[in-house]
């Protein structure tokens, strides 16, 4: 069997070489051309105290971990039915829908920490849903 080549094996060899190389890098960075992740948040929940009326009241703080010192904007929390007794100043923290918090009011949060306290009956579960990554 002869096998013909056209000359062009190596150009097309170097692009699917380069192709490889960037889904390795968006694998990587977690598929976000900044280099994001959802892991450079860390959420810390504990009780502070009780309410008069017995509610628990509960701490929170939401720490910008990232390694690269970078900011981290429009911060979306998966809050469930997320209420609390105590008032919560909306520039920190606040309900936009069922299901979805906004973190320092959309604004970039840098290496460092943001914290509220909350009161209800029960802990609500605080989980990144997303996050914008600036340099």
């Amino acid at each position: 069997m002869r096998t013909i080549s056209c000359g062009h094996t190596a150009p097309v060899m170097t692009m699917f070489i380069v192709g490889l190389l960037v889904l390795a890098v968006l694998n990587v960075n977690g598929g976000d051309s900044g280099g994001c992740l959802k892991d450079y948040i860390q959420i810390i929940q504990g009780t502070t105290g009780n309410l008069p009326s017995g509610t628990p009241i509960f701490s929170v703080q939401i720490i910008n971990e990232c390694p690269r010192n970078c900011s981290l904007a429009q911060i979306h929390l998966s809050c469930d039915s997320f209420a609390s007794e105590l008032l919560i100043n909306p520039m920190i923290f606040r309900k936009l829908g069922s299901n979805d918090c906004l973190v320092n009011n959309g604004k970039p949060l840098a290496n460092g920490a943001i914290s509220f306290e909350y009161a209800s009956s029960a802990q609500f579960p605080l989980a990144v849903s997303s996050l914008t990554c600036l340099p």
